[in-house]
């Protein structure tokens, strides 16, 4: 993870054959006609003017069909890769410009493939019922297809490994929440097996994944934003969630990669200072790779949709003043975001912190006013002797209250936030957020699974933007910790019920989701339990449903 700590602002771009198309209209059909046409060095050249810091690009995609001479493919499925080694050719011409690079790869794209390629592949034909991305299980061969997989993926890795910083796997699950490795308890991809592959050629690789609420074997997720609601939305930066992890985002009409229809149309669908505040607010909860913002050029590498070269252009230019305060620091220790908090819930004000821990940035938005009421700091630091650091603003008070802190402001902050830097006593209280998705959580019962959509928007304000609900009397959640203190968040509603909450074994309390709607409320939270591993675990009694959030431990240091 260490490099990719410092990132927090990247480029997604998918160039695959059949789906890449021309700036003509007309659409490469293999790899070698993509290999042909592409000018590495405009491509790199308009990425290094975009001032991103980290390139994602596919190596396959739709149909698998590598961008470099494929040995395995080649051995598997004749004429499907291409004789340019065009993938090698962008990783040196990036990182000769300073820009990282990481692959990203699919590999359990079996429902892609076509006729004969299925059978010797192993894939087979057909697929589950239900499920268009899943094989027969009568007509899958498992082994075969792992054998195939992991020789594409031992022949990534000894090609590129010790040039990239990091592999990106799609195509983790049916549905976000279900455990994606499994499907009727048969293995489809040996993830651990990838994992291993990998590091074996390059220790310091960061693992990445496509994030549907589940982590196996990869080191952090990166979901495709929230499932259209950044659309239902606008794409207005202060109603998009925090992420837990990284996140990509479509910025550009469009979406992954240009569309024919929309040729000659501006593609742009946010502003350069829309995606510079949103870029800022993610790093206040990502630990790493912040937002990597998704557009493509058209299959000759050169030539892109209306706008996206000038926006990510104006928006890398304004990024490059928060540099210290953004891409060099850590999410924040005293005000934070949370994963699944919005910079409108937030009041405009969200903070990040030097990685030695002695300093925290607040960043102030227009949407806070001139008077800035602050909580204790979420760690029990003591916050001290605020320095402007960006902004024509200055401070004209700051002191301690009842509830936290006050701040006043005089000056224009304007369209992007100013900074504040803050000096840090050493920190009281540890804690550790446990979301719902999370495998140390076993569930009992009829738990139903619930995340943020452009159709479902109950989850919003939610830990990570999802949430658990049990439905019958008598359904369970057991998680072990270790820890000083435990606190259970969930989801209150008018018809919400009652949950026993059961801390080694001794009932403790209850924790109830009766009353006004509010997300993200804490429902119990225990005396001091003296560190040391402890169990916890709930049990619904009522007829009525109970929703689960999160789970918090907070530790003494």
């Amino acid at each position: 993870m260490n490099a990719f700590e410092n990132m927090k602002y990247g480029l997604f771009v998918h160039l695959v054959a059949a789906i890449t198309p021309r700036v003509d209209g007309s659409v490469p059909e293999t790899a070698d006609e993509i290999a042909k046409e592409f000018d590495v060095t405009a491509f790199a050249e308009s990425v290094k003017r975009m001032g991103v810091q980290y390139l994602i690009l596919t190596a396959w995609h739709y149909r698998m069909r590598p961008l470099y001479p494929s040995a395995v493919t080649e051995r598997y499925r004749p004429g499907n890769s291409c004789s340019r080694d065009l993938l090698g050719e962008i990783i040196d011409a990036a990182n000769e410009r300073g820009v990282s690079v990481i692959l990203y790869t699919h590999p359990r794209d079996g429902h892609d493939l076509e006729g004969r390629e299925r059978i010797d592949t192993g894939w087979g034909e057909g697929f589950e019922e239900g499920r268009p991305d899943t094989p027969d299980p009568a007509k899958f061969d498992c082994e075969k297809w792992n054998g195939y997989v992991l020789d594409l993926y031992r022949e990534l890795a000894e090609r590129y490994g010790k040039k990239i910083i990091g592999f990106y796997t799609d195509g983790v699950g049916p549905v976000r929440g279900r455990d994606p490795v499994m499907t009727k308890n048969r293995l489809i991809v040996d993830y651990t097996a990838i994992r291993d592959i990998m590091k074996s050629a390059n220790e310091d690789l960061v693992m990445i994944q496509n994030y549907f609420g589940y982590l196996f074997s990869d080191d952090i997720g990166m979901p495709e934003a929230y499932f259209r609601y950044e659309r239902k939305i606008g794409f207005d930066p202060a109603r998009l969630p925090a992420p837990s992890g990284c996140i990509a985002v479509c910025p550009f009409e469009g979406g992954w990669w240009p569309r024919q229809e929309a040729r000659g149309k501006d593609a742009r669908l946010m502003k350069p200072e829309d995606i510079a505040l949103y870029t800022l607010f993610a790093a206040s909860s990502s630990p790493a790779g912040g937002v990597s913002w998704a557009s493509g050029p058209y299959s000759d590498g050169a030539s892109w949709p209306v706008g996206v070269t000038q926006t990510m252009e104006e928006a890398g230019r304004l990024l490059e003043t928060y540099r210290e305060y953004c891409f060099d620091a850590a999410p924040g220790r005293a005000w934070g975001a949370l994963p699944g908090d919005t910079l409108s819930s937030l009041g405009g004000v969200f903070s990040t912190a030097s990685r030695d821990k002695k300093t925290e940035y607040l960043f102030v938005t227009g949407l806070s006013g001139k008077t800035v009421k602050l909580s204790p700091a979420a760690d029990g630091c003591l916050l001290t002797d605020p320095k402007v650091m960006t902004g024509d603003i200055a401070v004209e008070s700051f002191f301690r209250t009842e509830d936290g802190y006050e701040l006043t402001l005089s000056g224009d902050i304007g369209a992007l936030p100013a900074v504040i830097a803050f000096r840090r006593s050493e920190a009281t209280l540890e804690s550790e957020w446990i979301n719902d998705t999370d495998k140390r959580i076993r569930y009992e019962g009829s738990w139903k699974y619930v995340h943020l959509t452009e159709a479902d928007q109950s989850s919003l304000g939610c830990y990570d933007s999802d949430m658990r609900a049990a439905s019958e009397k008598g359904d369970r959640a057991f998680i072990a910790f270790e820890g000083d203190r435990v606190s259970v968040y969930g989801c209150a509603r008018p018809e919400g019920g009652r949950a026993a909450v059961f801390i080694d074994g001794v009932l403790s309390g209850y924790a109830d989701c009766g009353g006004e709607t509010e997300n993200r409320k804490r429902l119990f939270t225990s005396r001091d339990l003296h560190g040391g591993i402890h169990t916890l675990y709930l049990e619904l009694i009522s007829d009525a449903p109970f929703m689960l959030d999160a789970v918090r431990i907070d530790r003494k240091p």
